[in-house]
């Protein structure tokens, strides 16, 4: 049992509830410390939006005592990241939670060896650009990178990143992953904000807000590519079904990233068919590598 669990069974509730407001608050902040340290405004307009942000942050640790919330700017802002890239941030959502380099540091360079220069990536669930842009950096100029991101909203903020960072060889795909292509499909949002969690396959709770979007293949992708070296996959719980639209896909990939799932043990039996080695990340993550050619 941990010392959580063991102090929750022994303190009453009161100073229960005290200790979990005490732990939740040194972790929003510990967020907070670590964006700040990794990330500045673009302008001085952006700064002032970024501590004005931060000291939101810390006034609503009183009045949310022992509620999780990750940081959020309060009005939309280009963030510089520490030694990467910068990104259009959208306010009141989880867009900061997404830029940090050192967050991604560990699957990043899991991946490294796998991207030469020259080669071609896909990132499947690319989000607003992280993976994307280091993706494009490693690759260089003469290489190639297929950004799949089906939420309009964050499309468009990927488009930034883009431009924003002169990412000349990265292609902006606005669909779904699935199984087949051609589909219309609703997907919902978390409370409006949340939009890393969007899922094709999340039941659509009463009142929240949802869109229509087209599905495609990953086969449909890379039609008319003989390699890809590496694919990303984070697709809140479809990796599943868009493996099953991969088929070709997973005879020409190197080394495939992807979350763990529900569904994890059929996943990993498509990669060890397919001739992958699967490999444990992280507590999140897991790599499917081929023999090296």
């Amino acid at each position: 049992m941990s010392l959580r669990h063991q102090l929750q069974a022994i303190l009453p509730e009161p100073l229960d509830r005290a200790q979990k407001s005490v732990r939740t608050a040194i972790h929003r902040l510990g967020l907070w410390g670590g964006l700040l340290r990794e990330c500045s405004g673009a302008t001085s307009e952006d700064q002032a939006v970024l501590m004005k942000s931060f000291a939101s942050g810390l006034s609503r640790l009183a009045t949310e005592r022992g509620k999780w919330r990750e940081p959020q700017l309060v009005e939309d802002a280009r963030i510089a990241v520490k030694d990467g890239f910068t990104f259009h941030i959208r306010a009141r959502t989880d867009d900061l939670g997404h830029i940090r380099q050192t967050t991604h540091r560990r699957l990043l360079d899991a991946v490294a060896t796998h991207l030469p220069a020259g080669g071609v990536a896909i990132d499947a669930g690319a989000n607003i650009g992280i993976f994307s842009a280091n993706f494009s950096r490693a690759v260089g100029p003469s290489g190639r990178v297929i950004s799949i991101e089906m939420m309009p909203q964050t499309a468009h903020s990927l488009r930034q990143t883009i431009a924003l960072n002169s990412l000349g060889n990265v292609e902006l795909i606005e669909m779904a992953l699935s199984d087949e292509a051609g589909s219309a499909i609703h997907v919902g949002m978390p409370d409006g904000s949340h939009f890393g969690q969007a899922s094709i396959i999340r039941n659509i709770e009463s009142g929240e807000r949802s869109i229509s979007v087209e599905t495609t293949t990953l086969d449909d992708v890379t039609q008319g590519l003989d390699r890809v070296h590496v694919t990303k996959m984070d697709l809140e719980g479809a990796e599943l079904r868009a493996l099953r639209g991969a088929r070709r896909t997973l005879q020409i990939t190197d080394a495939v990233l992807y979350e763990v799932a529900d569904d994890d043990t059929a996943i990993d039996r498509i990669f060890s068919d397919n001739g992958y080695r699967i490999r444990r990340i992280d507590g999140l993550n897991k790599l499917a590598e081929r023999p090296r050619r």
